[in-house]
């Protein structure tokens, strides 16, 4: 994440100290955790495509007022906002995504999705190259169709 090399300098620029900084990802996450319950009816109301689209607008505003934070409030406060955003837009939204358009076939996108470390773990693979891993990620969607 961009914060790990930009910190020293929003610290001075925000005035905290640069451990402070650090917890702007951490004010995302946690928003993102207790939004993504509520999204379940949304959902189903709306269906993904249309939170999809609605995480990624949300994303801007989030990222304006990052941009121009001048405290910790409103640090803070962007960070929130890309939390609901992410909550949103991420890899859940996907996920219900791909099960609205493919159904049970969806399992094979989702799991193409998932890092390569847990399944070399769980099934003691060796890492495979970048070109095989590029290639998996590109056919993430088709497989399921």
């Amino acid at each position: 994440m961009f914060v790990s090399v930009t910190a020293a300098g929003m610290a001075d620029d925000l005035l905290l100290r640069p451990s402070t900084i650090y917890l702007g990802p951490t004010v995302m996450l946690v928003a993102m955790a207790l939004c993504s319950p509520v999204m379940a009816p949304i959902y189903a109301r709306w269906g993904a495509r249309l939170v999809l689209a609605f995480g990624s607008a949300a994303a801007a505003p989030g990222l304006w007022l990052l941009a121009g934070a001048e405290g910790p409030v409103s640090y803070f406060s962007a960070w929130a906002i890309l939390g609901l955003a992410g909550a949103a837009a991420l890899t859940t939204s996907a996920q219900v995504f791909l099960t609205e358009i493919a159904g049970e076939r969806a399992r094979r996108a989702i799991g193409a999705q998932m890092p390569w470390r847990l399944h070399r773990r769980s099934h003691g693979q060796s890492q495979p190259s970048a070109k095989r891993l590029s290639a998996g990620a590109a056919h993430s969607f088709s497989m399921a169709l």
